[in-house]
C-alpha cells in the first residue's frame, strides 16, 4: 500500500484529493492546522494528524514511512498576502520550504505541489502556456513562484509536479472566505441578494471544477514537469451570474459597479500538456454548477438549522486583534471553538497592535471568524482608546455581545448597540483590579472616579458581569454590581495541555513564559540564582520583550556574571512547541506586580511543573502555597532563593503531591470545559 501525506487535506481543494486518493486504496495522512479547513470535510478514512507545515515534521511523522505528498496547505488570500506580506511569506515560503527539506531527507517519491496561474505575468497572451512569462504581483503569486522555483533547484534530489491551477469552484468552497467569484455569487443566489459586478461583466475567466483538479493530482503521481490545471474555455463574469440565477431561481439581480484599477480582463490557461498525459475535465461549468449549488444549499440550511438549536451569532469586542495581547488570546481561543461549534463569530477591535501601536490590516479573518478593525484614537495609556464600530455592530445584528475589559469605552458603547438590536450584552472584566502600583496618580484618580461614578450607572445594565477569576468578585461588588449579576468564567487553556504525554529530557532550569515586561518583575527571579543551592540550575526567559526593560535584564545579568545561567529564547506560539518548552523545564516561575487571571501558571500547573509564584491576587487565587505549588511575596529574591533551596531537599515522593495536585487544581480551565459554561451563558440567559 502506497502512504500518501496530503497537507491542507482538511481544506476546499485538499479534501476533494484526499477523497479520491482514498478511492484508490491509498493510506492517507492529513496534515492540516484548521485556520481554514473543515473537520466536516475530512473523510473518514484519512489519519488525521493536527500541525503545521512550520512544525517538526521529523517528530510529528516519526516511524512513518510516505511515498508521496501533495502540497495544498497554505495561506490562499491575495488581499491578505498584500496586508500581511510577512505572515505570508511565513506560510506560504517558509512553511513550505520545511515541508521540502523533509521530503528530500525522507526520500519521497514525488512531491505534488499546488501552485497558481497567479504566478504569470498579466501582459500574457491567451491561452497561456506554462513557458509563458512569470511575474506574479501579488506576494501570493510570488510566494508560490519562490517554491516553484525551490523544486527546480533540487530537481536532482527530489522528483516532483508543479500544477498551477486556474480559478477554481465547488462543494467545501467557503464564500466567506477567499472565495471565488461562483461561490460568493451562489451564497449571494441563495439568499435572494444582488450579485455585484465590477464595470461591464464582459471581463473573462476559466473555471475548473474541484473534482476534476482533484483527479489532476491523482494522475501527477505518475508524471513529472509543470502543468496548467484548467478548461481552456473563457467564461464570462456577466455569464456567470445570469446562469446562477437561473440555476437558483433566485430574485437576485446584478448590480453594476466601477471596474477596479488594474483588474486583469482576460485570463484563460492552456491545458494541452495536461491533456497528452491522459487527464480530461470530466465537468462542465453547466453540469457542475447544480452540484455546486445543491451543496452551497444544504450547507446554508445545516447553519440555519444550527441557528435554530440554540446556535448563535456572536460579536466579540476587545481593544486588539493582533500582538502579544492577553485579553485576544482569550477572544480568539474561545471565538475559534464557538465557531467550531456552529456558532457565526465577529471580532471588531481597534487597527493597533499590541505593544508596538503599529496600524494593522482593516480586515482579516480566523478560519470562518470575521476580524475587523477600527480606527483608534487614544485617550491615555496603552489600551485606552475610542473607536466606533456601531454602524457595522448594526450591520451584522449579533444575538449576543461579548464585550472584553472593564474600564474601556467600548463596553459602553457595545449597551447601546444591544439596546438598539434587543441583544443579550455580555461584560467579561479581565480582572483591572488591584493595580494601584502600576499606575500614575492621575491615573489612580481616574480609576476612582469611574469606579464611582460611571460603574455604579451602567454595570448592572449588563446582562451579566463576567469574572475571570474569583479574586476579583468582592471588587465588582464594592464597584455596585449585584452578586446575582456576576459570573464566574475564566479564561481557559487549550485541551492539548492535559492531553498531551510528556516528552523528551527534563533539564534543570527555571522557565519564565511570556511578556517579557515591567510588570512580571523577572530581576527579583534573576537575582535570586546567585542564592540559590544547586549553581548549575539555569533560568530561561521566553516571550516577545519590551526592549528598553530586556536590555536592562541583559545588563543586570552581566552584572552578576550570570552569562552561562540565563538564556533569552524568542516567543513561541504553537501550542505543541509551547508544551514541549514547558515539559523540558524542572521548575516555573511567575513574579509579576499584579495578574488578572494568569493563564501562563495554569498551563506550568496543568503540565505537573513544580511552580513559584509571586503573591499577588491573581496567582494566589490559582496556586494555594505548599499545595499545588509555592508563593513568594513580590520583589523578594530571597524568599523565592529559600523557597527553590527548600524543594532541592524535598522528597520525591512529596514533589510528586505537590505536582500531582498541580494538575487537579487546574483542570477545569480546559477550553471545552471554559466554552461549555460559556454556552450555558448565551443559551439559558
Amino acid at each position: 500500500m502506497v502512504n500518501v501525506l496530503v497537507t491542507g487535506g482538511a481544506g476546499f481543494i485538499g479534501s476533494h484529493v484526499v477523497d479520491e486518493l482514498v478511492k484508490r486504496k491509498n493510506k492517507v495522512y492529513v496534515l492540516d492546522n484548521f485556520s481554514s479547513g473543515k473537520l466536516s470535510n475530512l473523510n473518514k478514512k484519512a489519519k488525521l494528524i493536527r500541525g503545521d507545515i512550520r512544525d517538526d515534521l521529523d517528530s510529528m511523522f516519526k516511524g512513518i514511512r510516505i511515498d508521496y505528498i501533495f502540497h495544498l496547505a497554505a495561506q490562499v488570500s491575495v488581499r491578505r498576502s498584500m496586508d500581511m506580506p510577512e505572515v505570508n511569506e511565513d506560510i506560504n515560503v517558509r512553511g513550505s520550504m520545511n515541508l521540502i527539506d523533509f521530503a528530500v531527507r525522507r526520500n519521497v517519491r514525488k512531491f505534488i505541489f499546488s501552485s497558481s496561474a497567479a504566478v504569470y505575468a498579466p501582459e500574457n497572451d491567451i491561452p497561456i502556456k506554462e513557458n509563458a512569462k512569470l511575474n506574479p504581483l501579488s506576494p501570493y503569486g510570488q510566494s508560490k513562484l519562490a517554491i516553484e522555483r525551490k523544486l527546480e533547484n533540487l530537481s536532482d534530489k527530489l522528483d516532483y509536479v508543479i500544477l498551477r491551477y486556474a480559478n477554481v469552484y465547488g462543494p467545501r468552497q467557503d464564500a466567506a472566505g477567499e472565495a471565488g467569484v461562483i461561490a460568493l455569487f451562489t451564497n449571494a443566489v441563495l439568499k435572494n441578494e444582488d450579485l455585484k459586478i465590477f464595470g461591464t461583466g464582459e471581463q473573462t475567466r476559466d473555471f475548473v471544477f474541484v473534482k476534476d483538479v482533484a483527479l489532476a493530482n491523482v494522475q501527477a503521481m505518475g508524471m513529472s514537469g509543470i502543468y496548467n490545471v484548467s478548461t481552456n474555455r473563457s467564461t464570462s463574469v456577466l455569464y456567470l451570474a445570469n446562469l446562477l440565477i437561473r440555476v437558483g431561481n433566485s430574485k437576485s439581480k446584478i448590480i453594476g459597479l466601477p471596474r477596479i484599477t488594474g483588474e486583469v480582463m482576460h485570463s484563460r490557461s492552456d491545458n494541452s500538456r495536461l491533456l497528452e498525459c491522459g487527464w480530461k475535465p470530466q465537468y462542465s461549468l453547466d453540469n457542475s454548477l447544480s452540484e455546486t449549488f445543491k451543496w452551497f444549499r444544504q450547507d446554508l440550511m445545516k447553519r440555519n438549522r444550527l441557528m435554530g438549536k440554540g446556535r448563535k451569532r456572536i460579536l466579540e469586542l476587545c481593544a486588539f486583534s493582533a500582538g502579544g495581547c492577553g485579553v485576544f488570546a482569550r477572544v480568539k481561543n474561545e471565538a475559534r471553538i464557538l465557531s467550531d461549534k456552529g456558532h457565526e463569530i465577529a471580532i471588531f477591535s481597534s487597527n493597533r497592535e499590541k505593544g508596538t501601536d503599529k496600524i494593522v490590516p482593516a480586515l482579516d479573518r480566523l478560519g470562518n471568524i470575521l476580524i475587523k478593525r477600527f480606527p483608534a484614537t487614544k485617550l491615555g495609556g496603552e489600551s485606552f482608546m475610542y473607536w466606533n464600530f456601531e454602524k457595522d455592530a448594526l450591520r451584522f445584528k449579533p444575538d449576543v455581545i461579548f464585550a472584553h475589559s472593564y474600564r474601556h469605552p467600548h463596553t459602553f458603547k457595545a449597551l447601546k448597540v444591544a439596546k438598539k438590536l434587543g441583544c443579550k450584552v455580555y461584560l467579561i472584566t479581565h480582572a483591572p483590579f488591584a493595580r494601584s502600583s502600576t499606575r500614575t496618580h492621575v491615573q489612580r484618580a481616574v480609576v476612582w472616579f469611574y469606579d464611582k461614578v460611571f460603574a455604579r450607572r451602567y454595570l448592572n445594565k449588563f446582562d451579566k458581569v463576567v469574572a475571570i477569576s474569583k479574586w476579583e468578585v468582592p471588587y465588582l461588588i464594592q464597584a455596585g454590581v449585584k452578586e446575582k449579576n456576576i459570573e464566574y468564567i475564566p479564561n481557559g487553556i487549550p485541551d492539548e495541555f492535559f492531553s498531551t504525554k510528556m516528552k523528551g529530557k527534563v533539564e534543570n532550569k527555571i522557565l519564565f513564559f511570556g511578556r517579557v515586561s515591567r510588570i512580571k518583575r523577572l530581576e527579583s527571579v534573576i537575582k535570586s540564582l546567585p542564592l540559590v543551592k544547586d549553581k548549575s540550575i539555569k533560568l530561561e526567559i521566553v516571550g516577545p520583550r519590551e526592549e528598553d526593560y530586556y536590555s536592562e535584564l541583559k545588563a543586570l545579568v552581566s552584572k552578576l556574571g550570570l552569562q552561562k545561567r540565563v538564556m533569552f529564547t524568542e516567543a513561541i506560539y504553537d501550542v505543541k512547541k509551547k508544551i514541549e518548552k514547558i515539559d523540558s523545564a524542572k521548575y516555573c516561575v511567575l513574579a509579576s506586580i499584579s495578574e488578572g487571571m494568569p493563564q501562563g501558571l495554569v498551563e506550568y500547573l496543568a503540565r505537573g511543573k513544580l511552580v513559584f509564584a509571586s503573591n499577588n491576587p491573581g496567582n494566589a487565587d490559582i496556586v494555594q502555597d505548599d499545595e499545588n505549588g509555592f508563593l513568594f511575596a513580590i520583589d523578594d529574591s530571597e524568599e523565592l532563593a529559600a523557597k527553590l533551596n527548600a524543594t532541592l531537599d524535598m522528597s520525591d515522593k512529596y514533589k510528586k503531591t505537590i505536582t500531582g495536585n498541580a494538575i487537579k487544581s487546574v483542570k477545569d480551565f480546559a477550553w471545552s470545559k471554559v466554552v461549555g459554561k460559556i454556552e450555558n451563558l448565551i443559551c439559558t440567559c
